[in-house]
């Protein structure tokens, strides 16, 4: 319907020339990677000199983790190989050779997390007030970013390949 042009492949050696793509995105996909750095600057090698790269992936910084521990729900063992928050995702920019442009954790998602976090911790109790507690802690979180406090389920990372990889 759409007339896409799909490719499977292996991340670490994807089947495209370098500089081949405007846009690389990423959603929830590096905390899956077994090797990181490889598969990032493979997808570096694939994204055009000012090429951005998008990346969403959970955030441990978040409220979510604070409130629940071991029981936050993106922990997701053993799927989630590694899950990161702004230092982290910064420095794996910066081994790649990737400029950081914008990094923060906005209010996305955080309502299903938390009802999946919340039911996981209380094993399915109170499962009539979950829909409006997580109604609640979306605000909350929303209002936590207008005051500057990034404190979302997910980060959301925008990066730009310079002219000199």
């Amino acid at each position: 319907h759409y007339q896409l042009d799909v490719c499977v492949a292996g991340a670490d050696d994807l089947p495209y020339d370098d500089d081949f793509f405007d846009v690389v995105f990423l959603k929830h996909v590096v905390e899956h990677l077994h090797e990181p750095i490889a598969v990032m600057k493979e997808f570096c090698r694939v994204l055009k000199p000012d090429g951005q790269i998008l990346i969403t992936t959970p955030n441990t910084n978040s409220l979510g983790n604070k409130l629940f521990g071991e029981r936050w729900i993106n922990y997701d063992p053993p799927r989630h190989l590694m899950v990161h928050n702004k230092k982290s995702l910064s420095h794996l920019f910066n081994i790649i050779g990737i400029e950081m442009l914008t990094l923060n954790a906005p209010a996305t998602n955080s309502d299903s997390v938390f009802r999946q976090s919340f039911t996981a911790t209380f094993d399915g109790r109170f499962a009539l007030a979950i829909k409006l507690l997580g109604r609640v802690y979306f605000f909350l979180i929303w209002l936590l970013t207008l005051l500057g406090l990034n404190m979302g389920e997910e980060l959301h990372a925008i990066g730009v390949k310079p002219h000199h990889l």
